[in-house]
């Protein structure tokens, strides 16, 4: 999905063609102008994505600053199945271990969670079961 403003939208029912920002959009109640058939599916399925791409976003952002700290280089396919800051730390020690950097997993969780912190736009409090899309990282 292509998310150019302002977005082409295209009603289901009418088949109207119109262009609107993406924040008009994602207004609540918003229909159709002509037949006033609802966007609800359609602010659903951008939600959906947006969703998605903060997962993305936030392990991506992550696990530049955690290969830069540990001086590894992790592939990208296990880093999308990690939700939790606990996964985090597991996948990291793991990862770690098996390429002969040993450190034990209370100094790795102490550094992933100094980055955590280093990283985010916002302090919140956060524990080991805390959803990695819960935060909201910036680049450093």
């Amino acid at each position: 999905m292509k998310l150019k403003e302002p977005l082409k939208i295209e009603c289901e029912r009418c088949k109207s063609v119109f262009y609107e920002k993406i924040s008009w959009l994602m207004e609540t109640g918003r229909s159709c102008p002509n037949c006033q058939e609802s966007f609800k599916e359609n602010q659903e399925r951008l939600n959906k994505f947006f969703d998605k791409m903060h997962w993305h976003f936030n392990r991506w952002a992550l696990f530049m600053v955690i290969e830069e700290q540990f001086q590894i280089e992790v592939e990208d396919e296990p880093i999308e199945k990690l939700n939790t800051v606990g996964d985090t730390i597991e996948f990291l020690f793991i990862e770690l271990n098996s390429k002969g950097k040993n450190f034990d997993k209370d100094f790795i969780t102490s550094q992933v969670q100094k980055i955590i912190i280093e990283i985010s736009f916002k302090e919140i409090p956060f524990n080991l079961e805390t959803p990695l899309i819960n935060f909201t990282f910036r680049f450093l």
